[in-house]
């Protein structure tokens, strides 16, 4: 696999967290208000949805703009649109 197939495939990974992240806003939302801290933040979102820490710091670096339906939807597009050069890349 190549380094940009392999960037390619970091990337789905993390937006593929971000767009599931998305979709329980408010569960999310609890769980950073309960954090003491950010790792404490990063633990409670990896053990709820089994992601790593790179998938949970990048959570928590989402924008709340993210929350609006716009945005959610241009996200999974964008996810959509990654998909498929990672399918394109591996069919070369």
């Amino acid at each position: 696999m190549g380094t940009g197939s392999r960037d390619l495939a970091a990337r789905v990974h993390i937006v593929e967290a971000i767009v599931r992240a998305l979709d329980e806003p408010h569960l999310v939302l609890e769980m950073l208000l309960a954090a003491e801290d950010v790792d404490a933040a990063c633990d409670a979102i990896e053990t709820r949805f089994g992601f790593d820490r790179a998938q949970a710091l990048a959570i928590l670096d989402t924008q709340q703009r993210s929350l609006t339906t716009a945005e959610r939807s241009r996200i999974r597009t964008h996810l959509d649109e990654l998909r498929s050069f990672e399918r394109a890349a591996r069919d070369e």
